[in-house]
């Protein structure tokens, strides 16, 4: 598409910053998902337009943009306000290869309902029905979709902070293609705000805006192209926010913490308390930053059975052995404690675990988790400084604990 203005090399460079300074490619580079087939052949759609509005040869015949636009839908339903704004976009453009694309589309759509009632006893599958929408999850899912760290729009892509400032201050001069790419853009949210599970469960970012950030990026890129040219600094703005949106792509494609942020704790369970805590974002995920995350959230959600004596001790271990002091200024009432150890990236070597040099655990390999080792009271030194140490079971095997949370509890 970038061809069409540009030379190969700014195409190619305006392609990456499209894909990799959004949330494109973290959505698209992490899971086979089916947004990812949506906005394949949603591509094959916005090419076929832009084609006619520069009044260029069409890419492929309509009919093959039906098949499009009826796999587009199948892929996920959230297609469908770009299928329609595209047709009545193509109807007021090309009117033939509307009612061709518009019926090849309807007819594969009967063909596919008649399926349907044959399997499920609905015209639709369950997972296309518009009952699984919720308009009464609009204003939080509105609020978390502008506001919050970890499912912010504008925060996963940066570019999106100039689409409102360009309506506001173009819109006269916005060309019918653009008017429908943000048309379908915008529309395409809905869908999204109104879905009950509207953070998407275990993802990086709100990755079900990838639909409408391409469509939207789309439409700026061509506004740029093709209206901004005597007014350059537009230009620059668009592509320096898609510079700034690189290192979080980057992050959400090779950082692992970024995906174990949405386990500990669960972020199905408790979404908005997670999502909305700016102490712990996503996009600043750590190895480290997780065990405080589990540790503090944990605690703050009332998830411990345990009630928790008052030491902590935070640590990053390396080499072949390491070790860390910790007080106990409060006598348990209960002859034994539970020592509750958050443990990053442990690999294969087993870890021997001592308290005071007397040997209470071996911990297996693992990549993210948590144990917890019941030890008797008597171990504890109360008021005074206690050790507790790791060491690798494998002689010259470093010692792969990266960061450890140290907690003591007892029964409640």
């Amino acid at each position: 598409m970038a061809r069409l203005w540009y030379s190969l090399p700014v195409s190619l460079a305006l392609s990456a910053g499209l894909i990799f300074g959004t949330i494109i490619a973290p959505t698209v580079g992490t899971a086979l998902w089916s947004i990812n087939f949506e906005i394949l052949f949603m591509s094959f759609c916005v090419l076929y337009m832009l084609k006619i509005s520069l009044g260029q040869p069409r890419p492929f015949s309509p009919w093959l943009l039906g098949l499009f636009l009826f796999l587009g839908y199948i892929s996920r339903p959230t297609m469908v306000p770009f299928i329609v704004v595209s047709l009545l976009y193509l109807f007021a453009k090309e009117r033939n290869s509307a009612l061709r694309a518009g019926g090849i589309a309807a007819l594969l759509l009967a063909g596919f309902m008649v399926w349907s009632k044959g399997l499920y006893g609905q015209f639709l599958p369950p997972y296309y029905a518009i009952s699984r929408l919720d308009l009464s999850v609009l204003p939080s899912a509105l609020t978390g979709t502008l506001l919050s760290p970890s499912r912010n729009i504008f925060i996963w892509s940066p570019v999106m902070l100039l689409l409102p400032v360009l309506l506001i201050a173009h819109f006269r001069k916005l060309s019918a293609v653009e008017v429908a790419l943000f048309a379908a853009g915008l529309i395409s949210l809905l869908p999204i705000i109104t879905f009950p599970h509207w953070w998407v469960g275990h993802s990086f970012g709100p990755r079900t805006t990838a639909t409408p950030v391409f469509l939207l990026s789309i439409g700026m890129a061509v506004h740029c192209a093709t209206s901004c040219r005597q007014r350059p600094n537009w230009s620059r703005a668009f592509s320096l926010l898609l510079v700034a949106g690189i290192p979080l792509s980057i992050s959400g494609l090779y950082n692992s913490a970024t995906a174990y942020w949405n386990v500990f704790p669960d972020i199905g369970k408790y979404p908005t308390r997670i999502i909305y805590d700016w102490r712990y974002p996503q996009f600043l995920a750590t190895q480290k930053s997780l065990a405080e995350k589990y540790l503090v959230q944990s605690r703050e959600l009332g998830l411990q059975q345990l009630s928790m004596l008052p030491v902590r001790a935070t640590t990053i271990l390396a080499g072949a052995e390491a070790s860390r002091q910790f007080t106990v200024n409060v006598a348990p009432y209960s002859p034994s404690v539970w020592l509750t150890v958050f443990f990053v990236d442990l690999a294969s070597a087993p870890i021997g675990m001592r308290l005071n040099g007397i040997p209470i655990a071996t911990l297996a390999a693992a990549k993210f988790g948590t144990t917890t080792i019941e030890v008797p009271s008597d171990l504890l030194r109360i008021g005074k400084p206690n050790e507790i140490s790791f060491a690798s079971r494998r002689r010259g095997k470093a010692l792969p604990l990266l960061a450890v949370f140290i907690c003591i509890l007892e029964s409640s």
